[in-house]
């Protein structure tokens, strides 16, 4: 019953028929004169002429925008400032690929992308070497730790893997 109700106040609006009018049809059928009595439509053109007075109407109704015209220069300039205004907001600290990813894209205001960035998560700044000496599995083979995370090439998970099958070194006492 809503849709029809939405539909019924679609028609209205493009016919100025009344909503009541509208739901009042039924959502009967109606052939040549009789759609134009209700209201429903202005007038009949045959097929042939049909597509000509499409375009009539749509080349009417035709209206210019609002949006002054910019020079090239000027629309370089205020594009420049867009993205440096996303790209250095104090929002964008720590979101760096965030913020480019933003600033890349077109019509994102300087608003939007901070409200976006805002409410970004933090970045995880900890280091895979620093994550990789605070494992669980580095304690007693702390050596072998600090190989893995000096590799450049080196995860986590690998390093979780390689401490937890290597042997605990043995304490040394003097």
């Amino acid at each position: 019953d809503e849709a029809r109700k939405m539909f019924a106040e679609k028609v209205a609006r493009y016919t100025g028929l009344s909503v009541d009018a509208v739901m009042a049809t039924e959502a009967a059928v109606y052939d040549g004169q009789a759609i134009i009595t209700t209201g429903l439509a202005d007038g009949m053109v045959n097929a042939a002429d049909a597509i000509g007075v499409m375009a009539e109407a749509i080349n009417s109704n035709k209206t210019g925008g609002t949006m002054p015209e910019l020079s090239a220069a000027d629309a370089v300039t205020q594009e420049n400032q867009r993205v440096m205004g996303i790209l250095g907001c104090p929002e964008a600290r720590g979101h760096e690929a965030l913020a480019q990813m933003l600033a890349g894209q077109p019509g994102m205001s300087v608003a939007q992308a901070k409200s976006i960035l805002a409410a970004a998560a933090p970045a995880d700044t900890t280091s895979t070497a620093d994550r990789i000496l605070a494992l669980e599995e580095a304690g007693g083979r702390e050596t072998l730790a600090q190989t893995l995370a000096a590799m450049p090439e080196m995860t986590v998970e690998q390093a979780r893997t390689i401490l937890a099958a290597s042997p605990i070194a043995a304490a040394t006492s003097l």
